[in-house]
């Protein structure tokens, strides 16, 4: 999760495995053949899927980067345009906060790592490391992004970072993406300054933060909700004008893993919360942002992973942490602490390895957890 200028959580290694239970959806097997009918007549009855949209004109500058873009994507033979639907380049795209782009692993993307524009998108950050079967990941995430920052016509969160949806305007009119994962919602409810305050509280002796967040922890989650609906509701919008039907991209919106747990409390100056606020943040507020973000998805016809439980046992300062604890960096001003409590290398790579899985298995909902055994697809 991130602060209004970054707090999700680190990417590495994924050396553990994980236990994905998948819903029922999408991925449902196709009813035996009736008796009496070839399978070819079987697929003529089929109804086919409509007609692909024609693209919507850009605004001029829009058209410009497209053409920009396209010369360095397929040639300067190609004079700025782009190849016919099925034969341009194949993407996935990562949406959202700091969560998705890759804020605390470090190793950013020069132009994301300036005063000028902190986004902070790392190339190891989770969507680089799905194993998708396509040509190019693209991060358009932002650290600190809300769902604002998101939806297409909103304000550029930094002079050179337009609206991500705006930008996925241009990606999908560049590219064929076959999939964008969306990880939003915990700025519009502030959850990182929360956790920054419960993390803090046992120095200060103060009252568990349980106590103070824990009564109108539903209220907030509710307003936040009404705003993510609207940033996943523009992403659809941008991908019909783009030119596509429903059935030639996944949309999938993902839940935050939890980045503290009851042994948040250990040593160490980054291991400061209560347990029971550990506790807290584990059982109930990130499972209540996940039953959120889950209703969004249905109602906006979107698949769901869900990825609460995706770090229990490896939260910050446990034995073997996917999370980093709380990070001091002195020379970064005003975001000192901005890479906290963001998953670490190995976090980012299991949420790539669960988002790949839940692509490859095509279901339209689906649990991720981290068991040590394999990748398995079931009922939920």
């Amino acid at each position: 999760m991130a602060g209004r200028r970054g707090r999700p959580w680190a990417a590495a290694l994924a050396a553990a495995v994980l236990v994905l239970v998948a819903g029922c959806g999408s991925g449902a097997a196709d009813p035996p053949a009736k008796a009496g009918r070839s399978a070819s007549a079987q697929a003529s009855a089929r109804p086919k899927p409509p007609a692909r949209p024609a693209a919507k004109p850009l605004p001029a500058g829009q058209r410009a980067l497209l053409a920009k873009e396209a010369r360095a994507m397929y040639g300067a033979a190609s004079g700025g345009a782009v190849p016919a639907f099925d034969r341009r380049r194949t993407a996935i795209v990562g949406m959202g906060d700091s969560e998705m782009s890759g804020e605390g692993i470090g190793d950013y993307t020069p132009s994301t790592d300036r005063p000028s524009d902190e986004c902070h998108r790392s190339p190891a950050s989770l969507i680089d490391r799905t194993g998708a079967r396509v040509d190019t990941a693209v991060n358009l995430a932002c650290s600190g992004a809300a769902s604002a920052d998101v939806r297409a016509g909103g304000d550029a969160q930094y002079a050179d970072q337009p609206a991500q949806a705006d930008q996925l305007a241009v990606q999908a009119r560049l590219t064929r993406v076959t999939a964008v994962a969306v990880l939003v919602g915990a700025n519009d409810l502030d959850y990182g300054e929360v956790m920054a305050d419960c993390v803090t509280r046992r120095l200060r002796l103060g009252r568990p933060c349980a106590k103070t967040y824990g009564p109108g922890w539903g209220d907030r989650v509710s307003g936040a909700m009404t705003r993510v609906r609207g940033a996943v509701g523009s992403i659809r919008e941008v991908m019909r004008d783009a030119g596509y039907r429903e059935a030639d991209y996944r949309l999938v919106l993902m839940s935050y893993p939890s980045p503290l747990g009851p042994g948040t409390g250990g040593k160490g100056l980054g291991c400061l919360a209560y347990p029971s606020d550990g506790r807290w943040a584990r059982d109930t507020a990130v499972p209540a942002l996940a039953r959120g973000l889950r209703a969004v998805a249905g109602e906006t016809g979107a698949g769901f992973l869900d990825l609460k439980g995706l770090f229990d046992g490896h939260e910050a300062c446990s034995p073997a942490p996917w999370v980093r604890g709380l990070q001091l960096d002195l020379g970064a001003g005003k975001n000192a602490v901005a890479g906290s409590f963001h998953p670490n290398a190995a976090g980012h790579g299991v949420m790539g390895q669960c988002l790949g899985a839940f692509l490859h298995g095509g279901r339209a909902t689906a649990v991720c957890t981290a068991n040590g055994v394999s990748v398995r697809l079931g009922p939920a």
